[in-house]
């Protein structure tokens, strides 16, 4: 039985392949499919128009549907919320499926209406819009496209994400997804060593500016380098519970980097400084308070910058591997 007022001017029922709808007032009864920002002939295959999301994936032809994969894929639409899962395999390669798309509106000033002349007062005119930009998130945290592309496989990362993406999924591979309550000092490490090692000198400066480099890597509040990927990453493979997550990795990494910059002594007051202010967020209802296991971090992240400062200070490299 046809649904009433689904299937226009023919005998069929014209809502099929993925929902798109026959729209036979163009070129006849199934000869036009509309995919609302673009048209599609059947008859031969093709679009009327390029795709208006091709040139964020110029590695696609601008006339493919669903990167030729129908099966797992669906055709964007270009300006909506794009909700990513996010999985691992046993041999440590994650899998990316797209469960679903929402439309986006938003409600925008776009002018005023006065609405007294003589006290001049006026009151904003709003408009409803639809899908005028772009959201992304994977496994319900915030990301950005181009997060979704690193952890696809489908756009190249900064040398040093891609270091730290394939640690995380050998280690996943090695331990079943059992990783250690100390991974925080493991992975920071790892993360500095690596720019160490890409150094061009050997001087107090170079390791300052690469240790830099790496807080700014994996610093959540700027993420200069992209360094989201590896946040969710992190959050979602390696982290166990409210005590292994990416903070206690921040907190270490920010303790050593301020060692290595600027001394234990000033890297620990620091440290101190903020766990009070959290404590005292606490104490008005505001975050988590003090935490010993904050503070833990941050002393694992002072004594290992105060071991690179040594080797620094004796000459003898050893992080630089």
């Amino acid at each position: 039985m046809l649904v009433p007022n689904r299937h226009g001017n023919t005998s069929d029922y014209r809502y099929g392949f993925q929902g798109q709808e026959m729209d036979n007032e163009v070129k006849g009864e199934g000869n036009s499919l509309n995919y609302k920002y673009r048209m599609h002939d059947p008859r031969v295959g093709r679009f009327f128009a390029v795709d208006p999301l091709a040139n964020e994936y110029p590695w696609n032809s601008t006339y493919a549907f669903a990167e030729n994969d129908v099966i797992r894929n669906l055709d964007l639409e270009g300006a909506e919320k794009y909700d990513y899962k996010m999985n691992m395999t046993k041999q440590g390669n994650v899998q990316m499926k797209l469960s679903k798309t929402t439309d986006i509106v938003d409600k925008v000033i776009v002018g005023y209406r006065m609405i007294s002349a003589g006290a001049d007062i006026q009151t904003p005119i709003y408009e409803t819009q639809i899908n005028q930009r772009q959201s992304y998130t994977v496994n319900r945290r915030i990301a950005s496209l181009r997060t979704v592309e690193e952890l696809q496989g489908t756009r190249t990362p900064t040398p040093l994400v891609q270091a730290g993406m394939n640690k995380i999924k050998a280690e996943y591979a090695r331990t079943g997804g059992q990783f250690s309550d100390n991974y925080n000092i493991d992975f920071g490490r790892f993360m500095f060593e690596k720019g160490f090692s890409s150094m061009s000198g050997n001087s107090e400066s170079d390791y300052v500016n690469s240790a830099n480099a790496t807080w700014n890597l994996l610093d959540n509040d700027n993420f200069s380098q992209n360094g989201a990927t590896l946040f969710n990453l992190y959050e979602n493979f390696a982290r166990k519970n409210d005590n292994t997550g990416y903070d206690k990795l921040l907190h270490f990494s920010r303790s050593a980097q301020l060692t290595i910059k600027s001394g234990a002594t000033w890297s620990k007051t620091l440290g101190i400084g903020k766990e009070i202010k959290d404590w005292f967020s606490g104490k008005i209802g505001h975050g988590v308070g003090w935490d010993n296991l904050d503070m833990k971090a941050n002393e694992d992240g002072i004594n290992y910058g105060k071991t690179v400062n040594k080797s620094i200070e004796t000459g003898t490299d050893e992080f630089k591997k």
